[in-house]
């Protein structure tokens, strides 16, 4: 198990894979990481990971920090309440 996130460090680079990064290592994997944190130059760019993780259903925090943008990525967490699984939204 990970226990501390993933970074993706993309600053200089414009290309989206990126995205595939994301997608194998907190979707298609499924390990079991702590999440990911993207760390991209634009605001731009930040925005078009925040619209993957909508879409593919992850949690996400952006934070613009000087001179580059951090965004967390998390798979929702599922909890046990009452005998089922309750994810958080």
């Amino acid at each position: 198990m990970i226990t501390e996130p993933v970074k993706l460090d993309y600053r200089g680079k414009r290309d989206l894979s990126i995205l595939d990064e994301i997608r194998e290592l907190l979707l298609v994997k499924r390990v079991d990481a702590a999440g990911a944190v993207a760390i991209v130059d634009t605001e731009k760019f930040a925005r078009k990971i925040e619209a993957f993780a909508t879409i593919t259903k992850l949690e996400f925090q952006t934070e613009q920090k000087e001179g580059y943008w951090v965004v967390r990525l998390n798979p929702y967490t599922c909890k046990v309440v009452n005998g089922s699984c309750a994810c958080s939204q």
